[in-house]
C-alpha cells in the first residue's frame, strides 16, 4: 500500500495527462521488477494520412495515443505510437471494439504485440491489458508485460494504480478544460477589443478570422456576409491551417448547406459528423464536424460565422457559447465600422463641397476665433490656412479700419444668436489690395441653446462691384448722350446773352455802362454754372456716400437738367411734391441717376405714343417713416409677357437699349433698403413706385445752412493773402475780392514760385489751386507747409474745378482742410477766407523754412460764422494781359 500511497501522492503534483501517465508506468516498471508497461489513452482525433498503422484502422477514427512507455519492447516506438480502437485486443479492453459477438473466446495475449518483449529475451511473460475506468469513464488501457511467477495480489494492485491515474486524468482533463475556457474568455474580449479598434469593414473580417483561429485552433475559419441583393451570401475572411487555403467555392445560395440554413433560420447548429448532412458543402477533405453562428446585425441576420474541424464531434456547449459571444462581438464592430464608414463618406462628402465651394466657408468658436478656413478663403484673404488660422485673432482684423466695428458688431449679434444676411465690409488682402467681400454669418448651437460659434459664408464682390460702377458710370454717360443737344441748347442762350451784353458795353464808354446790364451778364452765367452742376454731380463716379438731402430737391435737379428736351418734345412734366418730406442720409448722386432713368425710359416710350397730351408726372409722399416716390407716365405701357423681367440685368424691348437702366434703378433703391416695383394700371401707361425709409440721421453730416451775406468788412485789416493759380483770370479776380476785403494779396503763377514768396514772407492765408503745372501742385505745397508747422494747414483754402478726378477728390477728403468750387460765387469765396482767417487767429502765419516736404495730413479747420461781401466795390487793378503780357 506504500506503493500505491507514494503513486497517488506523485500523481497529485502531476500537472499535465503526459506527466501522469508517466507516472503510472514508472509505478508498474518499479513495482513489479523485470516488467514493462506502456500506457495508451483515447485521443482527440487523428491524422490518418500521416498514422503508419492506417491501413490496420477499419474505421479511420479516433485511436489509442502512446502517452507513457517504460522498459523494453520488441517492436519500434514509432510503430506503436497509436492503436487503432477497432479490431484489437485493447478496443475490446476499453469496450470500444463491438465486432465480437458474445461468447467469443478472450483474444489470447499475442493479440497485443504492443507491449511484446525485445527478440531474443528467452523469459516467459503475460501481457496484461486492464483499462483505465474512473467515474464511468474509460480514458485508456494499460499495457504490462508480467514476469510468470507475479503474485495474484499484484494483479489487483495494478487495477488500483489503473484507477487512481485515470481518476487523476479525469481531473486534469477537466481543469484543462477549464482553464482553457477561462483563456478562451479572455482572449474573447481580447478579441472583441482588437476588432472593434478596426473601423474597415473588410480588414476587420480579416483580423477577426486570422484571430479566431489563432485563439482557438480551429481547423478551418470562414465569415460570409450576404451581398448587395441579398440572394446569396459571399466568403469575405478566411483562415486555416494551410498557409493558402484553397477556396472550392465563393459563394453560397441561401438554400444552400449548413450555412445558408443558417442564414435563413438565424439559430446556431452544431454539426458532429458533415457526413451525415446530405447538402454539405464540402471545403476541405479531411473536414469532420462543423458550426455555424449567424451574424445579427441591428435585428437582421447580415453573415454567418463557420467554423469546421478535423476531428468528430469536436465542438461542445462551451465552444458554441464561445463562437455566439464572438459573434456578437463581430456584429457589434461591424455595425461601428460601417457607421463609422457612414460617417466617415458623409464628413467627406461635405468637406469635399465646403473646400471645393466657390464661396469662402469660415468657422469661429465661441471667442470668435477663427478655427477652419476653406481654400476660398485663402484665395479672397490672400493668406496661407495656417496663417489665416494662427497670425488673427478673429476677422476683424482682416477688416478696414471703417467697416472694423461694424463687423466686429454683427460678429457678437451672431454669437448671440442672431444671423446676419448681406453683410458688405473691406478687407485688406495679403498683397496691400482691398476686396468688397459679401458675407452672411448664420449662428451655431447647440442642443441646450449654447453658442457653439459662427458658420461665416463670404465672396469676393470685388470685381461685381467694379463692374456694377463701370455699368452706372457707362449707363449715366448713355443718359448724358441724350441730353447733349439739349444742354447745349441750354447753355447757348445763356452764353449768348451773356456775350451779347459783354459786347454792348464794350461798345460803350465806360461812364455809359449801366447796372441792369451787367446783373444780366452775372444771370446768365449763373445759369450756365448751375447746368455744368448739374451735368458734374450726374457724371460723377463715387462710392456709396450718404449726406442729408431732400428727395424734393434731388429730383427737382433731375427735371431741371431734362426740362428744355421734354420741352421740345411736347412732354409735360407734372411735379406734386409733399412738403412734409424731410431731408434725410441719401447718396444724391445715385438716387440723381434713378430719376435721370426712369425719365429717359418715361421720355422714350412717349416718344413713340400716338398721343397729342403727352405727360410724365413725379409725385412724392411721406407716409409714416417712408418716403413714396411714384413715377409715371400716360405712353403705351409695358407689354404684358415683359413686366416680369423689366428689373433682369441685359433685358431690353429696345432695338438699341443696354437693358441695364432699371436693372441699375433696381440695385441702386435696394442699397437705400428700400424698394422698386411696377404698378398695375387701370389706363394705358407706366408708372413704378418707389419707397425708401427715412432713416435716422444722427450718424450723418449735417450740412450748416447757409448765412445771408453779409455787406464789405474790414477783416482783412492788416493781414496778408497768398493766392495761387495758374489762370491769370482768376487770380485776378480773387485779388480783387480780398483786396476790397482790406487783405494784402500777393499772387504765384505755379507752386515753385509759391514756395519762394513763402520764403521770403509770412502769409496769414493761402489759397491755392489744386493742379497747376510745374513739379509742385497745390497738395505738394501743402505738404511742404506742414512740415514746418502741422498748424498751419488750418491757414490753407484750396480751389479746383475737377470735379470728375476721383484721385483729386480723395486726396484732398484726406487733408481735411477747406475746399472752393470753381466757378465760385465772389461771395462764398469771402466768406471762406473771412472764416479762416478768423479761426485761425492764434495760428502763427504761414512761413516755409528749408526742411524737406514730410508726408502727414492737416489740422482740421474749425467751424466759425461765416463773413462774405455783399457788395464789392470796383478798385482798379492792372491785369496782364495773357496773350501779351502787357497791364491793361
Amino acid at each position: 500500500m506504500s506503493a500505491l500511497g507514494d503513486l497517488a501522492l506523485r500523481l497529485s503534483e502531476a500537472t499535465d495527462i503526459a506527466t501522469a501517465a508517466e507516472r503510472l508506468a514508472e509505478h508498474l516498471r518499479t513495482t513489479i521488477p523485470q516488467s514493462a508497461a506502456r500506457v495508451y489513452l483515447l485521443g482527440p482525433g487523428d491524422k490518418c494520412a500521416a498514422c503508419p498503422r492506417s491501413e490496420d484502422c477499419p474505421v479511420q477514427d479516433r485511436c489509442f495515443h502512446l502517452e507513457a512507455s517504460q522498459g523494453q519492447f520488441g517492436r519500434p516506438t514509432m510503430l506503436d505510437q497509436r492503436v487503432p480502437r477497432v479490431g484489437t485486443v485493447w478496443g475490446r479492453v476499453f469496450g470500444a471494439d463491438q465486432s465480437r459477438s458474445p461468447g467469443d473466446d478472450e483474444v489470447p495475449e499475442l493479440d497485443a504485440p504492443e507491449v511484446g518483449a525485445p527478440e531474443g529475451d528467452a523469459g516467459a511473460y503475460t501481457p496484461v491489458l486492464l483499462p483505465m475506468d474512473a467515474g464511468g469513464e474509460t480514458v485508456g488501457v494499460v499495457g504490462v508485460r508480467l514476469p510468470a511467477d507475479v503474485a495474484a495480489e499484484t494483479e489487483r494492485d495494478m487495477q488500483v494504480a489503473a484507477f487512481l491515474t485515470a481518476t487523476a486524468i479525469r481531473l486534469l482533463r477537466s481543469l484543462s478544460t477549464a482553464n482553457r475556457r477561462f483563456e478562451q474568455l479572455l482572449l474573447v474580449n481580447e478579441l472583441g477589443r482588437k476588432v472593434n479598434s478596426i473601423l474597415n469593414d473588410e480588414l476587420l473580417l480579416r483580423q477577426a478570422a486570422v484571430d479566431i483561429h489563432r485563439t482557438f485552433g480551429f481547423h478551418n475559419v470562414m465569415i460570409f456576409m450576404i451581398d448587395d441583393t441579398r440572394t446569396s451570401l459571399e466568403l469575405k475572411a478566411q483562415a486555416s491551417r494551410f498557409a493558402n487555403p484553397v477556396r472550392v467555392q465563393e459563394r453560397v445560395e441561401l438554400g444552400e448547406g449548413v450555412i445558408g440554413r443558417v442564414f435563413r433560420t438565424g439559430r446556431t447548429e452544431t454539426i458532429e459528423d458533415v457526413t451525415t448532412e446530405t447538402d454539405y458543402v464540402r471545403w476541405y477533405a479531411d473536414t469532420k464536424s462543423e458550426i455555424a453562428v449567424a451574424i445579427q446585425i441591428g435585428g437582421m441576420i447580415e453573415g454567418v460565422l463557420n467554423v469546421e474541424s478535423d476531428r468528430l464531434g469536436a465542438f461542445g456547449p462551451s465552444d458554441r457559447l464561445v463562437l455566439e459571444t464572438v459573434a456578437n462581438q463581430l456584429a457589434i464592430a461591424i455595425e461601428n465600422a460601417r457607421l463609422f464608414s457612414m460617417v466617415k463618406e458623409r464628413e467627406d462628402r461635405y468637406r469635399t463641397l465646403v473646400e471645393s465651394s466657390p464661396g469662402a466657408v469660415m468657422h469661429m468658436d465661441a471667442s470668435g476665433r477663427l478655427i477652419y478656413a476653406n481654400p476660398t478663403a485663402t484665395e479672397i484673404t490672400g493668406y496661407e490656412k495656417s496663417q489665416l488660422l494662427t497670425r488673427f485673432s478673429g476677422l476683424p482684423e482682416l477688416a478696414l479700419d471703417e467697416d472694423r466695428e461694424e463687423l466686429a458688431g454683427a460678429i457678437a449679434d451672431a454669437l448671440r444668436g442672431v444671423p446676419h444676411r448681406d453683410l458688405e465690409f473691406q478687407l485688406r488682402h495679403a498683397d496691400g489690395t482691398h476686396r468688397w467681400v459679401s458675407a452672411a454669418l448664420q449662428p451655431l448651437v447647440g442642443e441646450q441653446g449654447d453658442p457653439k460659434g459662427v458658420v461665416v459664408l463670404a465672396r469676393d464682390r470685388t470685381r461685381e462691384r467694379e463692374l456694377q460702377d463701370q455699368l452706372n458710370q457707362s449707363e449715366k454717360l448713355s443718359a448724358i448722350g441724350t441730353l447733349v443737344s439739349g444742354v447745349a441748347h441750354e447753355l447757348n442762350n445763356p452764353l449768348a446773352g451773356i456775350l451779347g451784353f459783354a459786347q454792348l458795353l464794350l461798345a460803350r464808354q465806360p461812364e455809359d455802362w449801366g447796372r441792369r446790364d451787367i446783373e444780366n451778364i452775372e444771370l446768365n452765367a449763373r445759369r450756365c454754372q448751375r447746368i455744368v452742376e448739374n451735368l458734374l454731380a450726374f457724371a460723377r463716379q463715387s462710392r456709396m456716400t450718404k449726406r442729408r438731402a431732400n428727395l424734393n430737391e434731388v429730383i427737382g435737379s433731375v427735371l431741371n437738367l431734362n426740362e428744355y428736351q421734354f420741352r421740345m418734345d411736347n412732354v409735360e412734366i407734372e411735379r406734386d411734391f409733399d412738403a412734409d418730406v424731410p431731408a434725410f442720409p441719401i447718396d444724391v448722386n445715385r438716387l440723381q441717376q434713378v430719376f435721370i432713368n426712369l425719365a429717359s425710359n418715361a421720355h422714350q416710350a412717349l416718344l413713340h405714343s400716338k398721343r397729342t397730351e403727352r405727360r410724365i408726372r413725379f409725385e412724392t409722399r411721406l407716409r409714416d417713416d417712408v418716403v413714396e416716390i411714384r413715377v409715371s407716365d400716360n405712353g403705351p405701357g409695358i407689354p404684358k409677357e415683359a413686366r416680369s423681367h423689366i428689373f433682369e440685368p441685359f433685358y431690353t424691348t429696345k432695338e438699341s437699349g443696354t437693358g441695364l437702366g432699371l436693372g441699375i434703378c433696381f440695385g441702386i433703391v435696394e442699397e437705400h433698403g428700400g424698394t422698386i416695383i411696377l404698378e398695375e394700371t387701370t389706363d394705358a401707361g407706366t408708372s413704378f413706385l418707389i419707397r425708401i425709409p427715412a432713416e435716422e440721421a444722427r450718424e450723418y453730416p449735417v450740412e450748416a445752412p447757409s448765412v445771408a451775406p453779409r455787406p464789405a468788412s474790414s477783416a482783412g485789416e492788416g493781414l496778408r493773402v497768398l493766392v495761387v493759380d495758374d489762370d491769370t483770370y482768376v487770380c485776378d479776380v480773387v485779388s480783387r475780392v480780398l483786396t476790397n476785403h482790406r487783405y494784402t494779396t500777393e499772387v504765384a503763377h505755379n507752386g515753385e514760385d509759391a514756395l519762394k514768396r513763402l520764403g521770403e514772407n509770412p502769409f496769414d492765408v493761402v489759397l491755392t489751386d489744386v493742379r497747376m503745372p510745374g513739379d509742385y501742385d497745390g497738395i505738394d505745397l501743402h505738404d511742404r507747409v506742414i512740415a514746418q508747422d502741422p498748424a498751419g494747414a488750418r491757414r490753407i483754402i484750396f480751389m479746383t474745378g475737377n470735379l470728375l478726378d476721383g484721385r483729386t477728390m480723395d486726396r484732398l477728403e484726406k487733408l481735411h482742410v477747406r475746399c472752393v468750387e470753381k466757378p465760385f460765387d465772389i461771395h462764398e469765396l469771402a466768406g471762406v477766407v473771412n472764416d479762416v482767417a478768423a479761426g485761425a487767429s492764434g495760428v502763427a502765419q504761414v512761413q516755409l523754412l528749408t526742411r524737406p516736404p514730410l508726408e502727414g495730413n492737416g489740422g482740421l479747420a474749425p467751424e466759425s460764422p461765416n463773413g462774405d461781401l455783399s457788395a464789392v466795390d470796383p478798385v482798379p487793378v492792372e491785369r496782364a494781359d495773357p496773350e501779351s503780357g502787357e497791364s491793361r
